[in-house]
């Protein structure tokens, strides 16, 4: 589930009260342990007001998508880049392109130069396609997707830069098409983890629309089914034809 990112204005309350009811019915437990003379484990464990079950789309332009998975198929290597990224509403976040920054990559491994970094981002201020890298992304290639430890602390380490009204996006990307998506949007609290994240393409080029349209209209011709008195036809045929190139050849 989705989860509030810190304590505070309209929540404080609701956790308040929700956390009272968490310590009462713990020591209801607990009394009714004692008084049956019980031994066991009770844990006092609380998280509930962390969870929301509100959710997010995220929608990748069809230029972004194409870009996204072309880029990972081109390199047998790790490779990261940033996403054009907005915000359109609460809860739908919408990415437009992507672009690949200064890196050195290996197979496993992707680490941003950052001198070079920072020149590559002074030599494109004012560029459009530029504005607004406000996500995060890299391939694992054929691995799972599902963040490293590095993968973790570089998340941590963007988001201390982030403004209390910033929002961000981390995905992790596999050549199998598999996705790991997360949203941390400041501005309304909130973390939206996989699960909680719909991923749609917004199709304005039409170069998707062709292939599915292709998966429906182009196939394969379907196997010829013969049964035994076919079969007996053709090895009589296939005889016959031999005995004659037989009988034929004899002068």
């Amino acid at each position: 589930m989705a989860r509030r990112i810190s304590l505070s204005g309209a929540h404080e309350e609701e956790v308040r009260a929700d956390f009272e009811k968490a310590i009462a019915q713990f020591r209801a437990d607990f009394e009714k342990m004692v008084s049956e003379r019980r031994i066991s484990d009770i844990n006092l464990s609380y998280s509930k007001f962390r969870l929301t079950d509100e959710k997010a789309v995220l929608v990748f332009s069809e230029r972004a998508w194409l870009q996204m998975f072309h880029l990972i198929d081109s390199t047998d290597n790790e490779i990261a880049w940033h996403g054009n990224f907005i915000k359109e509403i609460p809860g739908r976040y919408y990415c437009s392109n992507i672009v690949v920054y200064p890196q050195t990559v290996t197979g496993a491994t992707v680490e941003m130069d950052e001198a070079e970094y920072a020149k590559w981002l002074i030599e494109h201020d004012g560029d459009n396609d530029y504005r607004n890298l406000y996500l995060q992304g890299h391939s694992h290639v054929n691995m799972g997707v599902l963040p490293s430890a590095t993968d973790l602390r570089h998340q941590y380490e963007i988001m201390q830069m982030l403004p209390d009204d910033g929002f961000y996006a981390f995905v992790i990307v596999n050549k199998a098409r598999q996705i790991y998506a997360v949203i941390y949007d400041l501005q309304d609290n909130i973390m939206y983890e996989p699960e909680d994240i719909e991923i749609r393409t917004f199709r304005n080029m039409g170069v998707l629309d062709v292939v599915d349209s292709a998966k429906v209209l182009v196939k394969e011709p379907a196997p010829v089914k013969r049964d035994d008195e076919t079969d007996e036809r053709i090895a009589e045929y296939i005889r016959l034809n031999n005995s004659k190139r037989r009988k034929g050849g004899r002068k």
